[in-house]
């Protein structure tokens, strides 16, 4: 069975060969739209990662289901109170607190 990291190194070794054969305008371009996608691919996987986490923190501080990107299904838990028994609920603790 082939080693995949030596099917990496060669296609690397091929890549940087065929890289040194441009001249140096198409280079400078290449090595710039590389960069341009590369941060695009961070930013979209870091939005992910950020939109998981708020799906996250949502549904344990709010009770609510959160809809799949893209859909309209989704609405506040019916096992969660009401938001206004809710605050209600936080308010007695406050005042109960400050007592």
């Amino acid at each position: 069975m082939p080693d995949p990291r030596e099917d990496a190194r060669r296609q690397y070794a091929k890549a940087r060969a065929e890289f040194e054969k441009l001249e140096t305008q198409d280079k400078t371009a290449f090595v710039v739209e590389a960069t341009f996608a590369t941060l695009g691919q961070a930013v979209e996987e870091t939005g992910r990662q950020v939109a998981d986490v708020i799906e996250r923190v949502a549904n344990l501080d709010f009770g609510w289901d959160r809809p799949a990107w893209g859909t309209d299904a989704g609405a506040p838990n019916p096992a969660a109170p009401p938001t206004s028994a809710r605050r209600a609920t936080r308010r007695k603790t406050d005042e109960d607190d400050e007592a």
